[in-house]
């Protein structure tokens, strides 16, 4: 049996490396975070309502339809006007995996 690295951090250290602290609006829409491959986007959402909700491209949840995922991001279009919804502690995260899909990229 291998040896622990005593280098290595522990749980509570690598729980705390872990963690992301975000502020945001609890009354509002936010992305928890995307997942899935390149052709087969999917994200998870939290409705102001307090429920979650997966989704996938051209999907309506309420009055708004998801135009794009890419990693980290989703493209919302609400009553004509487009947003784009970040996960909390995802902005400056370097991209990596699934390229920007509807923006041209």
């Amino acid at each position: 049996m291998a040896h622990p690295d005593p280098t290595a951090p522990g749980l509570d250290q690598a729980a705390r490396l872990a963690t992301v602290t975000a502020r945001f609006d609890t009354d509002g829409l936010i992305l928890l975070g995307t997942f899935g491959s390149e052709s087969r986007p999917g994200a998870i959402l939290r409705l102001p309502d307090g429920d979650t909700r997966r989704v996938t491209t051209g999907d309506t949840v309420g009055d708004m339809t998801v135009q794009a995922i890419s990693d980290g991001k989703v493209v919302i279009e609400t009553s004509g006007r487009v947003s784009t919804l970040v996960s909390p502690g995802d902005a400056d995260r370097p991209r990596r995996g699934m390229p920007h899909h509807g923006q041209g990229r």
